[in-house]
C-alpha cells in the first residue's frame, strides 16, 4: 500500500515560514536566494517573480511535507545557543525520532553528540553569518542515542528587505551509504594490498597498452620498478613469434569468447633473457574502460624442480642398472681378490710381488665402485673400518699425477704420527676426489692442488667459529686447496643444494658437493670451505678419531687358521669355487663343494654331523641359499652357515640374518673370509 501524508494545518505552525496565512492567504512572503558561484545570493526577485513565488509557497509547503529528507525551518537568530526550530516535517521524525512538538522552539543542537564536529559547527555559523549556503557532514544522533551520519545543506532564507529572516535545513541520511563505502575502501586495499604483495607478476591491459603493474610485475621483468613497466604493450613483453597469439588471446578476453586458463608461455625480461610462465587473463572494467586483468606465473622454480626429478629418475634408473649387474660383476672381482694374495705370497721376484699388489688394489678398487654406485643410487655402502687417511691420499695423488693436466701441480703432505680414523673407505674417497675434480676445473690454465692431513685439538672457541654446535677435542682434518678462480658469493650461497651446478648439463648433476657433505655428516664430521675469487679455495673436512686406536691397529692382523675342520662351499660360479677351495685349504680346513643346493643337500646328507659351517651363495638354481639354509639346519642343526652374495639382499624375505650366522658381500679379502670362517666354527666349540 502507498504511503500517505498529512499536511500538519499551519494553524500548528509556531510562526508562518512560507508567508501563509492560517486560512491559506498570502502573508509575509519569503524569498529563496538565487545562486551563483560561492553560494552567495542576489538581490531580492523582482516584483514579478514574488508574486510566482507568492502562488507557489502551497506547492513548496506540500513539497516539504512529502520530501524524504529531514526537513528544519529555524528563524534567523545566531546568537548563543543559536537559531530556533520553528518547523520539521514528517521525515525529520522519522530519521530522528522527534515530536515536533518535542523540539518547536530549540535549536538543532538537540541532534549533536559525543562525535559531533564542533569545529565544523564553527564553520557553519561562520558560513551562514555571511549569508552564504553552507554545505557538510556530521555526525548527529537519534532520540535514543544512535548515531546517523548526516549529509547538511542549510540555506538563508530572505524577505522583502533583502534580509535573512530564516534558515532551512536538508539532511539526507547517508549512514548506510557511508558504511558501504567503507566496506568498498576496506575491500579496494585488501585488493590493493593482495596485488601489491602478491608473489605473481600482474598487469592491467587497456587499449593496447600497460596502465597499471605490480611490484612482482617489475621483479619478473628485471626492470627498475612499475613505473618502467607501465606504457609498453603486452606484445612488447614477448618474442616475436609470439606476439600474434598474445595479442589475439587479449581480444578474445575483451569479448568474453575465451574462459580463464592457464596457458604457458616465454616472456623476454629487460636484459634481453627469457623466463619461462603461465598466464590467464580476466576482462574488467578498468578507469570506465574495457580492460584484461593478466596474472603471469614465474615458471622457473617449477621447471628446476621438475629437471631435479628427471635427473632423480635417471639416477634411479642407473642405480637399477647398477643393481642387476652388481652380482655378476663382484662374482668377476672376488676370484681376483681372493687369488692375488695367494699367488703373491707363492712369488719370489720382487716385480712380481708388486705387480699382484697392484692387481690386487685394481680389485678392491673395482669392488669400491660397485659399492659406490649402489651406496649413491640405493644407500647400501660398505662397513665402517678403522683405516689411515694418508695411504687413500696417496692412492688419490696416484690417479690425479695420471689424469690431471701437467699445468697443475699436485702436491701431499701428512704427518708420519696421523691418528687413524674409523670411516667408510670408499665413501672417504669419493669425497676426497670429488673435492679434486672441482679443484682441477677451477684451474683451467693451470695452478696448485695440494692434499694434505693433520691432527688437530680445538678448544670451545676455535670450534664455534667453525660451525654453531661444532664439538672441541680432537679432530683429523683432511683440507684440498686450489689456486684456481674462487667461488663467487652467489655460488658459494647455494653450492651444497643437490642439483645445483655451474656446469654445463653434459659436465655436471650438481650431486658432488651435496653428496661430499652428506657423506661427510653422516661420519659425524663436519667441513668447511674458505675461498676468495680469483685466488683458490680450501676445503677442510673434519673427521672424529678412531677412539682407542693407533696406527699399527689400522693395519691387517694375521688371517687365523683352521684346525682341519669340514667346510662345504656352495657356489654356482666354478671359479669362486675354486679359489675359496684352495684359499680355504691353504689355512688348514678341509673342503666340499657344490655347484647348486641339490648337490649341496646330497653331501650333507651324507656326511651328516661332519660338516662344520656351510659357505653359501644366495642366488644359485634349484635351490636357492634362504631355502638350502633352512633345509640344512632341519638335517644338522650346529651347522654354521655363511651366507655371501654379489650385493646386499633388497626384500626382507632373504635377509641373511633370518637363516645364517653371518654374512659377506663379494668380493671380500681374503682376511674378512678366514676371519669369518674361523669366528663361526670357533662358536660352536667348546672352550676349555
Amino acid at each position: 500500500m502507498a504511503e500517505t501524508h498529512t499536511l500538519a494545518p499551519f494553524s500548528k505552525w509556531t510562526t508562518n515560514p512560507f508567508g501563509l496565512a492560517a486560512n491559506g492567504e498570502a502573508g509575509s512572503p519569503i524569498f529563496l536566494p538565487e545562486r551563483k558561484e560561492g553560494n552567495a545570493p542576489l538581490s531580492a526577485s523582482p516584483s514579478t517573480e514574488r508574486r510566482r513565488s507568492r502562488q507557489s509557497l502551497p506547492l513548496l509547503a506540500a513539497s516539504a511535507e512529502l520530501a524524504r529528507e529531514s526537513i528544519i525551518i529555524t528563524d534567523a537568530d545566531l546568537d548563543f545557543p543559536g537559531p530556533r526550530i520553528i518547523y520539521v516535517n514528517p521525515s525529520f521524525t522519522k530519521i530522528w525520532g522527534y515530536s515536533p512538538e518535542e523540539v518547536f522552539g530549540k535549536t538543532p543542537r538537540i541532534l549533536q553528540g559525543p562525535k559531533s564536529d564542533r569545529a565544523m559547527h564553527g564553520e557553519l555559523k561562520k558560513t551562514l553569518q555571511r549569508g552564504e549556503i553552507f554545505k557538510g557532514e556530521g555526525i548527529n544522533y537519534r532520540k535514543d542515542g544512535t548515531e546517523v551520519i548526516v549529509d547538511w545543506e542549510i540555506v538563508p532564507l530572505y524577505g522583502e528587505d533583502n534580509t535573512v529572516t530564516h534558515y532551512i535545513g536538508f539532511q539526507r541520511d547517508i549512514t548506510k551509504r557511508k558504511s558501504e563505502e567503507q566496506t568498498l575502501a576496506e575491500s579496494e586495499a585488501r585488493y590493493r594490498t593482495l596485488v601489491e604483495l602478491s608473489p605473481d607478476a600482474i598487469f592491467v591491459h587497456v587499449e593496447g597498452r600497460i596502465v597499471f603493474a605490480n611490484a612482482a610485475a617489475a621483479r619478473l621483468l628485471g626492470s627498475t620498478g612499475p613505473e618502467e613497466v607501465v606504457g609498453l604493450g603486452i606484445a612488447d613483453l614477448v618474442p616475436p613469434e609470439e606476439r600474434d597469439a598474445i595479442r589475439e588471446r587479449l581480444e578474445r578476453t575483451l569479448q568474453g569468447c575465451q574462459s580463464p586458463k592457464f596457458e604457458e608461455q616465454c616472456l623476454v625480461r629487460f636484459d634481453g633473457s627469457t623466463v619461462h610462465v603461465e598466464s590467464v587473463g580476466i576482462p574488467i572494467t578498468y578507469a570506465g574502460k574495457p580492460a584484461v586483468q593478466i596474472l603471469f606465473h614465474d615458471l622457473t622454480e617449477r621447471i628446476r624442480l621438475e629437471e631435479q626429478f628427471h635427473q632423480a629418475q635417471r639416477l634411479e634408473s642407473i642405480g637399477m642398472l647398477a643393481a642387476g649387474i652388481a652380482h655378476d660383476l663382484n662374482n668377476v672381482l672376488a676370484p681376483i681378490l681372493m687369488a692375488a694374495p695367494m699367488l703373491r705370497d707363492g712369488a719370489v721376484a720382487p716385480a712380481d710381488k708388486r705387480l699382484l699388489t697392484d692387481i690386487e688394489k685394481s680389485a678392491v678398487r673395482g669392488a669400491g665402485l660397485v659399492r659406490q654406485i649402489l651406496g649413491f643410487a640405493h644407500g647400501v655402502g660398505g662397513e665402517a673400518q678403522i683405516v689411515q687417511l694418508k695411504h687413500l691420499l696417496h692412492d688419490i695423488v696416484g690417479v690425479l699425477s695420471r689424469t690431471v693436466s701437467k699445468s697443475i701441480e699436485v702436491r701431499l703432505q701428512t704427518p708420519a704420527d696421523l691418528w687413524p680414523v674409523k670411516v667408510n673407505p670408499t665413501q672417504v674417497h669419493q669425497v676426497i676426489l670429488n673435492l679434486c675434480v672441482n679443484a682441477r676445473d677451477a684451474m683451467p690454465g693451470g695452478g696448485k692442488l695440494r692434499l694434505s692431513a693433520e691432527n688437530v685439538t680445538l678448544d670451545e672457541a676455535m670450534a664455534a667459529k667453525l660451525e654453531p654446535g661444532a664439538r672441541p677435542g680432537r679432530w683429523v682434518v683432511l683440507q684440498v686447496q686450489d689456486t684456481g678462480t674462487g667461488i663467487p658469493p652467489e655460488v658459494l650461497a647455494r653450492m651444497w643444494e643437490p642439483f645445483y651446478t655451474t656446469k654445463p648439463a653434459d659436465k655436471g648433476t650438481g650431486l658432488g658437493l651435496s653428496t661430499v657433505r652428506g657423506i661427510i655428516e653422516r661420519h659425524s664430521g663436519l667441513i668447511t670451505v674458505q675461498t676468495e675469487v680469483g685466488h683458490g679455495t680450501t676445503f677442510r673436512a673434519y673427521l672424529p678419531p678412531a677412539e682407542g686406536a693407533t696406527v699399527a691397529e689400522a693395519d691387517a692382523a694375521q688371517a687365523p687358521r683352521g684346525n682341519g675342520e669340514l667346510v662345504l662351499v656352495v657356489d654356482d660360479d666354478a671359479l669362486i669355487r675354486v679359489i675359496t677351495t684352495a684359499m680355504l685349504t691353504r689355512h688348514g680346513y678341509r673342503v666340499l663343494v657344490a655347484c647348486d643346493g641339490a648337490e649341496a643337500l646330497a653331501l650333507i646328507k651324507a656326511r651328516r654331523g661332519e660338516v662344520s659351517l656351510m659357505v653359501t651363495d644366495l642366488d644359485m638354481p634349484h635351490v636357492a641359499g634362504p631355502a638350502l639354509a633352512e633345509q640344512v639346519r632341519s638335517l644338522n642343526p650346529d651347522t654354521q652357515i655363511l651366507a655371501i652374495s654379489g650385493g646386499k639382499p633388497d626384500t626382507s624375505e632373504r635377509d641373511p640374518s633370518t637363516f645364517s650366522n653371518g654374512f659377506l658381500i663379494k668380493p671380500f679379502s681374503v682376511e674378512s673370509l678366514l676371519s669369518m670362517v674361523y669366528t663361526l666354527i670357533s662358536s660352536t666349540q667348546p672352550h676349555l
